[in-house]
């Protein structure tokens, strides 16, 4: 019988816990990296590189899944076999070959629809199916347990990545419960012993304004994805939040006494489009103080997304000491975190993510920590024009186009 290895990073607790619970359902043998005869490693982030640049010392076989396989393309000058998708049916064929030879067991599932591997010609199916069932309830601290409460989202926002990659779909056992909540519990157990209300509530600025007095009660921190301080910008993204909706939450917020964290997307726009955010509730006293945090990221265009071949050249730099300094006078509740001014890590995330060679990824990989205009230059010296503005090709075809779900 083969031996299955998990890597995983380090904060990955919830991929980590789920991947055993999986191997353990379907009777795989564990063991340490140094004794497996092949890598299970997950990757959720452009940033956990580094652990698949490991897992290649020990010229193992490597079955990479996690959602930063939707860029197979990239992952497959790396890794063996590229899981697109779920993981749950992968673990059911793993089940019936696994005491198979390594080398047969690569084999087999090398057919499989939502395997990708370098050099496999013909479309990639990504598996969207979710044994509800086998979703287990873990432990990630002292206090906070987590649960899957669903899957992808209806909205097709322009700049969501898991918008367009991922199948639609609720946890049964969790028909109350928002599809991004994090879920509170007192055992480690299955979803159909779960009766705890989540702690965090993340909502749309419809559902908050559609809010009842008593739904209120139920949850004290709401996060709501504004994406932009300009109207018109909200509109292109595909979020039509007007300025007097914002108005509303931000009455309805101290009326109810929550605490929000509103998310910005910064480098589509000019920074000045904080004013108009601004506007929105000073010119009256009684938007002065709400308990707000806007968190700020920058505009990462990724593959299968409306903006995957946005132009680099094009993001707006944000200078953070205008964003603390230019609101002031706003209440001292009313608080910006701000990224670092050049935006260099999402120039780097995207680069990466475009990189079509081996030897664009190793090399793109030690650009992180530069800035934006850095990693411009040298993207005009190696002559990789590509990272500018064209995306990676890809040979994935998604559930949304029609494919069939089984």
């Amino acid at each position: 019988m083969a031996k299955f290895a998990i890597k995983i990073h380090r904060n990955g607790n919830y991929t980590r816990a789920w991947l055993n619970y999986m191997c353990k359902v379907y009777g795989l043998k564990m063991t340490d990296e140094k004794e497996a005869d092949i890598i299970l490693l997950s990757l959720s982030d452009p940033t956990e590189i580094n652990l698949l640049f490991e897992a290649k010392r020990s010229q193992k076989p490597i079955i990479l899944g996690g959602c930063e396989a939707f860029h197979e393309k990239m992952y497959s000058n790396l890794a063996d076999l590229i899981n697109v998708g779920e993981g749950f049916e992968i673990f059911e064929k793993l089940q019936t070959i696994k005491d198979k030879s390594p080398g047969k067991i690569i084999e087999k599932l090398k057919d499989l629809p939502y395997i990708y591997y370098k050099g496999k010609e013909g479309n990639i199916y990504p598996s969207t199916k979710i044994n509800w069932d086998l979703v287990p309830i873990v432990k990630t601290g002292v206090r906070r347990r987590i649960i899957l409460g669903g899957r992808g989202c209806r909205k097709k926002c322009k700049f969501c990545y898991t918008s367009w990659t991922t199948k639609y779909q609720n946890n049964p056992y969790l028909p109350s419960i928002d599809k991004q909540v994090m879920i509170i519990t007192n055992d480690n157990l299955g979803p159909k012993q779960l009766y705890q209300r989540a702690y965090v509530r993340s909502i749309t600025a419809e559902g908050y304004l559609k809010m009842t007095e008593a739904q209120a009660k139920t949850c004290y921190y709401y996060r709501i994805g504004l994406e932009s301080f300009s109207e018109k910008t909200r509109k292109f993204y595909g979020k039509p939040i007007s300025g007097e909706q914002i108005r509303k939450i931000m009455e309805m917020s101290r009326e109810f006494n929550h605490r929000l964290t509103l998310f910005i997307i910064a480098g589509y726009e000019p920074q000045e489009s904080v004013e108009e955010f601004c506007n929105c509730f000073q010119q009256d006293t009684k938007y002065k103080n709400p308990k707000i945090e806007v968190k700020i990221t920058y505009l990462e265009p990724t593959l299968h997304t409306p903006l995957q071949d946005f132009d680099l050249r094009k993001m707006y730099h944000w200078e953070k000491n205008y964003l603390i300094g230019r609101l002031t006078y706003a209440s001292q509740r009313f608080r910006i975190w701000s990224m670092k001014r050049d935006c260099g890590n999402a120039y780097w995330r995207t680069c990466l993510h475009r990189a079509r060679t081996r030897e664009e990824i190793e090399e793109i990989y030690r650009w992180k920590g530069k800035t934006g205009k850095e990693i411009l230059e040298l993207i005009r010296q190696k002559g990789w024009l590509h990272l500018y503005n064209q995306n990676n090709s890809t040979n994935i075809r998604f559930w949304y186009k029609g494919i069939d779900d089984k």
